[in-house]
């Protein structure tokens, strides 16, 4: 359970002021997710521009809190799963962190987070471009294949 709004602003990259910083968010959030095969709900203040008040998108559920608080949507959210112990709640907000620590959840601030999906992401991404490159041996197997050709 991820509180977006807070999420955003732990992100260098990513800048209140852009128009487009929530979709960012979600892509990096996608990476994550399909990387680390984890559910995601992420829940955000306000409306969505598109009216949706509950949505999936890409295996990620987003939530907007519409009239209520985020903070208040992630609290509800946390008592409903409460004592359930693989579930995470991703907010620097202390009045989340004293509810997940009383539910028995797992607290993680935005900045560990942050940086926890950055390392993820480069490290999966330094995986795939090492398994993509052959190996002097390989090279050599392949050339004289090719030479038998």
């Amino acid at each position: 359970i991820i509180d977006g709004h807070n999420l955003i602003g732990a992100f260098h990259d990513l800048h209140y002021n852009d128009p487009n910083v929530k979709e960012k968010l979600l892509r990096k959030l996608k990476k994550y997710q399909q990387i680390m095969n984890v559910e995601i709900l992420v829940v955000f203040d306000g409306k969505d521009k598109s009216n949706f008040g509950r949505y999936k998108k890409d295996r990620i559920e987003i939530r907007f809190a519409g009239k209520k608080r985020a903070d208040d949507i992630i609290i509800e959210l946390c008592k409903k799963y409460n004592h359930i112990q693989d579930i995470t709640v991703v907010s620097s907000d202390r009045e989340i962190k004293e509810v997940v620590r009383k539910c028995g959840l797992i607290s993680k601030d935005n900045g560990t987070f942050a940086k926890q999906i950055k390392e993820v992401i480069e490290k999966y991404y330094q995986q795939k471009q090492a398994e993509d490159y052959l190996s002097p041996i390989q090279i050599d197997q392949w050339m004289k294949y090719f030479k038998k050709k």
